[in-house]
């Protein structure tokens, strides 16, 4: 049996454990998605949130289906999504056969 905490003392939460956060999404960003489907925008709050993550800012990201289906997106709807954030000229990607695609992010120095 474990000795009873003292009132002012909380239980510390191990790392990785942390209540789920946010994303910054820029206001360029939002103004070229304005009127855009919700798959788009799950998909740009991916590709924003691998980017905030990534070391080497600026870079390609891989865009698995497993990353996008915790925003919801399912591999059916992915394809739909890249193509529409494409024409909001926000993205390029490029895809080799079944694998997933790379994808580039033009959102900084957007006006």
């Amino acid at each position: 049996m474990e000795p009873p905490l003292p009132q002012d003392e909380k239980p510390k939460k191990p790392r990785g454990e942390h209540a789920i956060g946010f994303i910054l999404i820029p206001m360029q960003v939002k103004l070229r998605l304005r009127k855009a489907p919700a798959i788009a925008w799950a998909t740009m709050a991916c590709l924003l949130d691998l980017e905030f993550e990534a070391k080497i800012k600026g870079g390609l990201h891989k865009l698995s289906n497993q990353t996008l289906a915790i925003y919801g997106v399912s591999k059916n709807q992915k394809q739909a999504a890249l193509d529409e954030l494409v024409k909001r000229g926000l993205i390029t990607y490029t895809q080799h056969g079944r694998s997933s695609p790379r994808v580039k992010l033009w959102v900084h120095g957007l006006k």
